[in-house]
């Protein structure tokens, strides 16, 4: 999302974690904490990025930065299984 000029936190820069939102209920209430997968993601989005003129915008962006983070980081072959048909690039 910060590629596509997002302002984003934590930036990954430093210790990794943002000192001024305390939240996290989704992570920590739906998270397995087995540290072996991404299995919870908790997502929040200012009142301008939620705005009807803006939401269709935010959701594409958003998606693509899914898409990117998941052919990067996902073990797409364990997620699907074998009988699914191959992923196309």
């Amino acid at each position: 999302m910060s590629l596509k000029g997002y302002k984003v936190a934590p930036t990954g820069v430093g210790d990794g974690r943002e000192h001024r939102y305390t939240g996290g209920y989704t992570t920590q209430t739906y998270g397995r904490h087995r540290g072996t997968r991404i299995d919870a993601i908790q997502l929040e989005f200012g009142t301008d990025l939620r705005a009807r003129a803006n939401l269709d915008r935010t959701a594409s962006d958003l998606a693509q930065a899914i898409e990117i983070f998941a052919k990067e980081y996902l073990p797409l072959t364990k997620l699907i299984g074998t009988d699914a048909p191959a992923a196309h690039p």
